[in-house]
């Protein structure tokens, strides 16, 4: 059985939902599209960031139940999951070396904004015998003079790490070591 070269060819889907574009693709070695990794890092990062700011103004009591109810059901809530999971990987992966992000651009702007929207009063300090930043990601130190970004990176990455040490204390208590014996 043989597929058609039409299964091949690159299929292109966008569609714009508020300020937010999502898109789709299967691209092939054949594929006249090309997608550059640098370029694809910062638009799914500055999505991701959008969508964690929508998320602040939908669930806010204020806001139109109505139209609250058609947002959710038009996908936000299963791309929210996504972006929650994956903006830290994506600011980091957009980080310069030494200058975090470029300033004049829109990933720089939406993530001042979600890191005024998650400022504490306490903001996230290393404590002595808190965990070196460095360990935690070495990207991380790109974003010092970024001051307010810097703090939400820190503050996921400490979580994140806490998390990862959680399982890995059940796994050591489930199986009496780190990696399960197998016979």
């Amino acid at each position: 059985m043989s597929l058609s070269r039409s299964v091949y060819t690159p299929l292109l889907t966008c569609s714009r939902t508020n300020m937010i574009l999502f898109c789709s693709y299967l691209q092939t070695v054949e594929s006249v599209i090309h997608i550059r990794e640098a370029e694809a890092l910062y638009e799914h990062g500055l999505t991701a960031i959008r969508c964690l700011l929508s998320g602040f103004d939908i669930f806010d009591p204020t806001y139109n139940p109505h139209n609250r109810n058609l947002r959710i059901l038009r996908g936000l809530h299963g791309f929210h999951i996504y972006a929650a999971e994956h903006w830290v990987e994506y600011l980091l992966s957009n980080s310069h070396r030494d200058c975090g992000l470029d300033e004049s651009s829109s990933l720089y702007r939406s993530a001042s904004a979600l890191a005024q929207r998650l400022a504490k009063p306490e903001q996230t300090v290393l404590e002595p015998g808190d965990l070196n930043p460095d360990h935690l990601d070495r990207r991380l130190e790109n974003f010092r003079h970024q001051r307010a970004i810097y703090s939400i990176l820190l503050a996921a990455l400490k979580e994140r790490s806490t998390k990862a040490q959680d399982i890995q204390r059940e796994k050591t208590k489930q199986y009496g070591h780190s990696k399960p014996r197998t016979s």
